[in-house]
């Protein structure tokens, strides 16, 4: 199959003319590889030659010859996974017609190449600039300041003219985007092994707990991973846990309707996860829920943990992930009274859940959300460098927009729970540390301000990766305990709060299985044994699978955030002297 060419050059005899002599336009040519899908999906490849002259792109197979003009062109570099391999491609968008995806032996001589083409379209645009043209790829239509945004691309522009798109600048900004874009699509996805969810049964209380790991498939076609801690079954009652009790309860409740009749009337907490983290931040908060005599389901959401997919959407597809754990608890469980709590992108999950999703959410715990994903750039870019123009800064969201929607089919501009929390009813408490400076705490003064139901705010000490006091989880207690059981609240199954010991300051943070039954009394205690070192214990082997997990927006992580946004706006171009010794 040839590439649709704007124009194809049957006799071959067509030559570029140099639009702008004495201009040191790039020049260059190599063999890639086309990769297309035919009609019943089959990703097929073909040989191509192609050929860089001034602004255009010209390509040969065999006898067929064509040419793109850059300038109608948008060029997307990635590197995408081609039979099991990392694949570095150039996506090249043309007006009307179906994309082109050239592939490259190596991604420095993509980088080499996107670097080229990208020179030439910027010479187009300081031509057209100069000429009085207007920038087609600034006319799109959002809700930015035109203003502000015609200002940026003019000092774009004018960075031209004073070499910051030389090849190695250029590289270095790039470099620097891709971090900043990964970041937000594309984050470290947390690695763990099942066992450190902790024993798949064990006791809390009086009760006993069981915790069942199962998978959904979601609206895009993805298996989310998850797990319920739930009261087991009355000791006469047969009970197989895990995955095959799951499986067995699904064909009882098939014949006889849900097949846990003793959780009829359960509440459960569903939690979401931060960005970078998995279900495993839900053991902070086991505790807590489980001692109200609730069940507690955390998932994996798409693009993360030991889910299927690519790509995080920061709370925007993560919400689609809840309402299929939701079906899946009601439907195999009859667990239908439920509360949602997530932390950062899972506090932004569970606040579109609740305003777009599904209005039966009793309760909302949202810790850190922000209020959209553009007011949050807006705010690192400040905090990191001073003294960036702010249409340069919305032009850059503007750039990272695209970017993102081109591959995820995700618009950041849509993840605002700023604006969609009005037509949320659920009661809600929204935690926010007082010295977040990562998320500011203006974002939930504002969510709050704008949310269409009772919305209470908590600003306990701390950052964005702080710890929550105990005096937090006994709010979030008994504000669960008021939703669920308004007319009598929910006693505590277990009351943890007035524990006291000098090396656990608190006690909601350890997992439930740390605790026993006090002997003679109806209290809890901590079984210290858990934290004792064996006497000549031989230390364990050092397992990457199994180092300790660090939940989402770790400090380390925050800096490397704040640096990849330094670095995308503060790359400079080399400086020009004699002296180039390495």
């Amino acid at each position: 199959m040839d590439p649709p060419g704007e124009e194809d050059e049957e006799d071959g005899a067509w030559e570029p003319s140099n639009p702008r002599p004495g201009w040191e336009w790039p020049k260059m040519r190599t063999e890639v590889v086309q990769i297309s899908t035919d009609l019943i999906g089959i990703a097929r490849e073909a040989p191509l030659s192609v050929r860089l002259e001034f602004n255009y792109l010209r390509w040969r197979r065999h006898e067929r010859r064509g040419r793109y003009d850059l300038s109608q062109v948008r060029i997307h570099g990635d590197v995408k996974t081609l039979h099991g391999e990392a694949t570095p491609v150039l996506d090249l968008e043309l007006p009307g017609k179906k994309p082109i995806v050239l592939k490259f032996v190596s991604l420095d001589v993509m980088n080499d190449w996107w670097c080229k083409m990208l020179h030439a379209q910027q010479l187009v645009r300081q031509m057209n600039l100069e000429q009085g043209v207007p920038d087609e790829e600034e006319e799109e239509e959002d809700d930015d300041d035109d203003a502000l945004i015609r200002k940026g691309a003019n000092e774009r522009h004018a960075n031209l003219a004073r070499g910051m798109f030389e090849p190695a600048v250029f590289l270095a900004i790039r470099r620097a985007y891709e971090q900043v874009l990964a970041l937000i699509i594309r984050p470290p996805r947390a690695k763990y092994a099942i066992e450190k969810l902790g024993p798949p049964k064990f006791r809390f209380g009086k009760k006993i707990i069981v915790r069942d790991d199962f998978f959904v498939v979601n609206a895009r076609g993805l298996r989310v991973m998850a797990s319920l801690w739930r009261p087991a079954a009355d000791e006469w009652r047969f009970h197989v846990s895990g995955s095959l009790g799951a499986a067995m309860d699904d064909a009882l409740a098939g014949l006889f309707g849900p097949s846990e009749p003793h959780l009829q009337g359960i509440p459960t907490v569903i939690y979401s996860h931060g960005n970078a983290s998995c279900r495993l931040e839900a053991l902070s908060v086991l505790t807590s829920c489980l001692g109200l005599g609730c069940a507690v389901c955390a998932l994996d959401c798409s693009g993360s943990g030991h889910s299927d997919g690519d790509y995080v959407s920061l709370g925007y597809y993560e919400s689609d992930d809840v309402v299929s754990v939701v079906t899946y608890l009601k439907d195999s469980y009859g667990l239908n009274k439920y509360a949602l709590w997530g932390r950062s992108m899972g506090a932004v999950t569970s606040l579109l859940y609740a305003s777009e999703k599904a209005p039966d959410a009793l309760a909302i715990v949202a810790d850190s959300p922000f209020s959209s994903i553009k007011r949050l750039c807006h705010d690192l870019v400040h905090k990191v460098t001073k003294n960036v123009p702010s249409g340069a800064i919305l032009l850059a969201v503007r750039k990272i927009r695209r970017s993102v929607k081109y591959r995820t089919r995700f618009d950041i501009y849509k993840c605002n729970p700023g604006l969609r929390v009005a037509s949320a009813h659920s009661p809600a408490v929204i935690v926010h540390g007082a010295d977040d400076d990562f998320i500011f705490p203006q974002h939930s003064d504002d969510i709050a301000n704008t949310y269409g139901g009772d919305c209470e705010v908590l600003k306990p000490k701390g950052n964005h990766n702080a710890k929550r006091p105990v005096d937090v989880f006994v709010s979030i207690q008994s504000f669960l305990a008021t939703r669920f059981s308004p007319d009598d609240p929910l006693a505590s199954v277990v009351d943890v709060s007035n524990f006291e010991h000098p090396g656990i300051p608190n006690p909601y943070l350890l997992p439930p299985w740390a605790f026993r039954p006090k002997l003679g009394t109806s209290k809890v205690e901590v079984d210290l044994n858990l934290f004792k070192q064996k006497k000549n214990a031989v230390p364990p082997k050092p397992d990457r699978q199994n180092d300790e997990f660090v939940s989402g927006m770790s400090d380390h992580r925050q800096q490397q955030t704040e640096g990849a946004i330094g670095n995308l706006f503060g790359a400079a171009p080399p400086t020009n002297n004699n002296n180039n010794n390495i």
